[in-house]
């Protein structure tokens, strides 16, 4: 469960990087993606104490899944800052960024 969250902060201080190539904005988005936790964890803390336990978390992991979901598609949809980044997703992955050619291990 908690690497899925951690996964996905990797990925998003990276894509955040990768698209404005300034660490003040992956800063600022780092740290309001803390706000809520910091904020609402009393909240929260009075929720479980409530409610079903069981379910709050499903319903909490469910929320996470719909956001993770609605930015993979803007992302891969190049609705964010596309038209500022010079590579579009998973670009810099293929082997042709590598400049091979072929399927051997020679460089061009």
């Amino acid at each position: 469960m908690m690497a899925g969250v951690q996964s996905q902060q990797l990925v998003r201080s990276y894509l955040v990087y990768d698209m404005t190539d300034s660490a003040f904005l992956l800063g600022v988005v780092n740290a309001a993606s803390a706000l809520p936790m910091l904020f609402l964890s009393l909240f929260g803390g009075a929720l479980a104490d409530r409610l079903d336990r069981k379910r709050l978390i499903q319903a909490g992991q469910g929320a996470i899944m719909v956001i993770a979901v609605a930015v993979a598609v803007l992302v891969y949809t190049c609705k964010g800052r596309c038209s500022h980044s010079s590579h579009p997703p998973g670009s810099r992955l293929s082997p042709s960024s590598l400049g091979r050619t072929g399927s051997g291990t020679r460089w061009r």
